[in-house]
């Protein structure tokens, strides 16, 4: 009866809180209990079973290596927050969750007769139709002597794999998400949904046309990158947010995109702001992107594009390796100007491992080295930013004329556990 009613005017809860047992309004209770009581509470299987998955728990002796294996089902998986100065990431806490743990005379084995060191590992038995996260993000506070909530960001990709890795994997695509919200005057949830055609990062209000921006010379180029920004949903609701009226970048831009949405829009006050004081000057659209990235003052809105990568050496001799690590806003990669290029080879070619001759000195054998680098990413970015550097120096500016291959999902790295996929859906060339 409520959906029914929801077709058609505002719905009202009354009865369903009722046969649910909800006997204060004023309780705010957990959302993913709630999902998991609504599911428990019907009669027609055929619609829990939508959320309904089964996980195996594995144990295995440390001494005898015997392996038992416990069965039971879930209607969602529990992600437990940490309190981190740094983002959470939930592809992260997918990793964890099915990794393999120990433990340290806490298994009774009756095959050894007596409690023993153990590994535990989770595999998914049956996999939901629709999978529902559960971030834990409250813990007791010992000191309040109250739970304290864990006020982190946290990263959401467009699409997961569950698990992470293996043969059993399987794909899911996030469409719809439940955040408690707080302030000083009142708490509550909201819930965001996507429609399945809808693009995740260009969604707009329907009906809505779109509009362009005058081009003041040649600043095409920053017309462009500002296009792909305001089409980056994260990116412009994060700018939006934006509420102080001064003179800073972030207000102008909030401007720009607010005009966008009804007219053409004037970049003459973000120019400003850039200090680019020649309109006929064509510089590169990837460093303007950074540029603006870098004179934010919202690190939000800059933060859905950076990226954290370590750079390992190794010593061929002693066999130390050294790590260093460093953010960044976009990855790198040189294009060849005599064949047609493949991103996914770049990416590969970017992430394998590179062989020098003698060139590094290592502290521990006090002497240069032959050497191997390889780059790793630590954290990856919400929004992945590539640049192709097809400008090649000869005397003057030349650039590759070449044709580009560049897939629809692209895994990053192309390999292993951390690997993370990306779905194209901008991109800035130079005509």
């Amino acid at each position: 009866n409520l959906f029914t009613d929801l077709k058609q005017q505002t719905g009202d809860t009354k009865h369903i809180t009722e046969k649910l047992g909800i006997t204060s309004e004023r309780k705010q209770c957990d959302a993913a209990e709630c999902l998991q009581n609504i599911l428990r509470s019907l009669t027609d299987s055929v619609a829990s079973q939508l959320f309904k998955g089964v996980i195996m728990r594995k144990n295995k002796c440390s001494k005898c290596t015997k392996e038992t294996g416990t069965s039971e089902q879930f209607w969602s998986l529990p992600l437990e927050l940490v309190d981190l100065y740094d983002d959470y990431s939930v592809v992260d806490g997918i990793i964890k969750y099915f990794s393999e743990s120990g433990g340290s005379g806490q298994l009774f084995c009756k095959y050894c007769n007596n409690k023993t060191d153990s590994t535990n590992k989770l595999e998914m038995q049956h996999y939901p139709e629709v999978l529902s996260l559960a971030l834990t993000r409250y813990k007791f506070d010992y000191t309040l002597k109250e739970d304290a909530k864990i006020t982190c960001m946290v990263q959401i990709p467009m699409f997961l794999q569950i698990p992470s890795t293996g043969d059993q994997s399987q794909r899911y695509e996030v469409y719809a998400c439940v955040e408690q919200l707080e302030t000083k005057e009142q708490s509550g949830s909201e819930a965001a949904t996507q429609e399945p055609d809808e693009q995740d990062k260009t969604s707009l209000i329907p009906g809505f046309k779109y509009k362009g921006l005058l081009n003041q010379g040649s600043t095409c180029y920053l017309n462009s990158v500002l296009q792909v920004l305001f089409m980056t949903r994260e990116f412009r609701e994060a700018v939006e947010r934006y509420n102080n009226e001064d003179d800073s970048p972030d207000f102008h831009l909030k401007s720009l995109f607010m005009d966008l949405k009804k007219n053409t829009g004037d970049t003459k006050h973000i120019t400003k702001k850039l200090d680019i004081t020649s309109g006929f000057e064509q510089p590169d659209a990837a460093e303007c992107l950074q540029t603006i990235l870098s004179n934010l003052t919202s690190s939000v809105a800059s933060k859905l594009f950076k990226g954290v990568r370590i750079l390992k050496n190794k010593c061929s001799q002693c066999k130390k390796e050294t790590k260093t690590s460093e953010p960044f806003w976009r990855l790198p990669l040189l294009v060849d100007d005599d064949k047609d290029y493949n991103v996914e080879d770049g990416i590969i070619k970017y992430f394998s491992d590179l062989c020098f001759s003698g060139d590094r000195f290592c502290e521990s054998c006090n002497t240069t080295y032959d050497s191997t680098d390889k780059l790793e990413l630590r954290k990856h970015p919400e929004v992945l930013t590539l640049l192709l550097k097809r400008v090649q120096l000869d005397h003057l500016k030349k650039y590759a004329k070449i044709s580009v291959t560049i897939p629809r999902f692209l895994h990053i790295p192309p390999s292993g556990d951390q690997s993370h996929i990306y779905e194209l859906y901008a991109y800035v060339e130079h005509i």
